[in-house]
């Protein structure tokens, strides 16, 4: 079992304590936790922080991991853990190697629509009747995102199972609901231009001019004899990025 939150410093921060009631435990300082929390804040540290050293008494620590952070507090088979994300993402770093089954791989599929849920929901729900027993669905509506307006998130320990499962669902959505979208842009950029200069005949002339006038920008000048007029236009925005 895995908890998470409610191991912060203030009053409503009741989860260990919680916890070792439903034991029959108490709580009590760990010298262990207090002192990494004194190393922590240093000369900020008081009795407030000491809060975040109180756990049940027969809690087990988890060394943090290479990343560092604070180690992980186990109760008997309960695993509390923080609830703010990047502690979170850190704890679980820590718990991999205890609780990851190295004969078990996950296999995930992305896929987003510019269509909304209702008009895919039936489909949805066929494809989720065929492979429920292989495939696990979810569907994510978006409503802030000028790209697309659902996500969905399909994953399987089955490789197999899972592309016929996206492909299944690709043929049976309706022609152009489902867009390229690019989860992070930022990363391999080079890559990603060279990828769409080779493969989009449309913007190709745009891009592969683009590319030459910034590569003869940076032949004559020093980058810091360079300056972007950046007007909040699409194609500024794009020449920024490339830039």
């Amino acid at each position: 079992m895995v908890t998470t939150g409610g191991i912060g410093p203030t009053h409503d921060d009741i989860t260990y304590e919680a916890i070792a009631k439903a034991f029959g435990d108490t709580t009590a300082i760990h010298p262990q936790l207090e002192a990494i929390c004194r190393e922590y804040f240093k000369e900020k540290f008081t009795d407030t922080h000491k809060r975040l050293a109180t756990v049940p008494s027969k809690a087990e620590l988890i060394t943090a991991s290479a990343e560092g952070g604070f180690p992980v507090v186990k109760m008997s088979n309960v695993f509390i853990l923080p609830g703010v994300p990047q502690f979170l993402k850190m704890a679980f770093a820590t718990l991999e190697s205890r609780m990851k089954n190295p004969d078990v791989s996950y296999n995930l599929c992305e896929l987003y629509l510019c269509c909304d849920e209702l008009s895919c929901a039936d489909t949805l729900a066929a494809v989720n009747r065929e492979y429920r027993d292989y495939v696990s669905f979810g569907s994510y509506p978006e409503w802030h995102s000028n790209y697309y307006k659902v996500h969905l998130v399909l994953e399987s320990t089955d490789s197999k199972k899972l592309k016929e499962c996206s492909d299944k669902l690709i043929n049976s959505l309706p022609d152009g609901s489902i867009i390229n979208y690019e989860k992070q842009p930022r990363m391999n950029p080079l890559q990603k231009i060279g990828y769409l200069i080779e493969t989009d005949k449309s913007l190709a002339p745009q891009l592969t001019h683009s590319m030459q006038t910034l590569e003869e920008a940076l032949k004559r000048y020093k980058p810091e004899e360079i300056c972007i007029g950046f007007n909040g236009g699409k194609d500024c925005t794009a020449l920024l990025h490339l830039w």
